[in-house]
């Protein structure tokens, strides 16, 4: 894990900030930040805790899914370059909004991004306290970062993780998940 401070210049950090903060953004409602239905389906672990949370899916599977993805292909540049990663195997681009939630947990559930190896660059787009925490196979708290404008973490995709929420204010983040193109035939 690599955390990369003022991984793009501070007015395009502003400029992403002001476009997911503009009502215009198109967000929509997760009735959990992290948890996938179709992980109940082949686990059967239906008890799970739901932190509500936003999503807005700007690109999978190398394929654009909203006007978005091409609006911040510079700042995916800057993010690629700081990172060193490739930009060609960027996969996946999706942004998180997480609000404060009463009596929310530590932190929301464990998880990895995909089942496949890929590489997170996980962007923080504005100062919150919703930590993301890191978690060794033994699911024992290993590390935590603090969301930061401007603040990017790069990590082994496959490593255990998990949001949380902010207990004022707003977070939000905006994960890269970087793909060979031999992983995903």
């Amino acid at each position: 894990m690599r955390v990369i401070d003022d991984v793009m210049p501070v007015v395009m950090q502003d400029q992403l900030h002001d476009m997911c903060t503009d009502p215009t953004f198109v967000w929509s409602f997760l009735p959990d930040a992290t948890y996938d239905k179709r992980e109940e389906a082949i686990t059967g672990a239906m008890n799970k805790p739901k932190n509500p949370s936003m999503s807005h899916l700007a690109l999978n599977e190398y394929q654009p899914k909203s006007g978005v993805a091409n609006l911040i292909s510079a700042h995916c540049l800057c993010a690629s370059d700081a990172a060193g990663l490739n930009p060609n195997f960027l996969y996946r681009m999706r942004f998180g909004l997480y609000l404060p939630l009463n009596d929310a947990p530590l932190h929301n559930n464990m998880h990895v991004d995909m089942k496949i190896p890929h590489t997170v660059v996980l962007y923080y787009v504005n100062d919150a306290d919703g930590d993301t925490f890191f978690f060794n196979k033994s699911r024992e708290i290993v590390d935590r970062v603090t969301p930061k404008k401007g603040r990017a973490v790069v990590f082994d995709g496959l490593t255990l993780h998990a949001s949380s929420m902010p207990s004022k204010d707003y977070r939000i983040s905006l994960n890269l998940g970087y793909v060979d193109p031999q992983y995903t035939k």
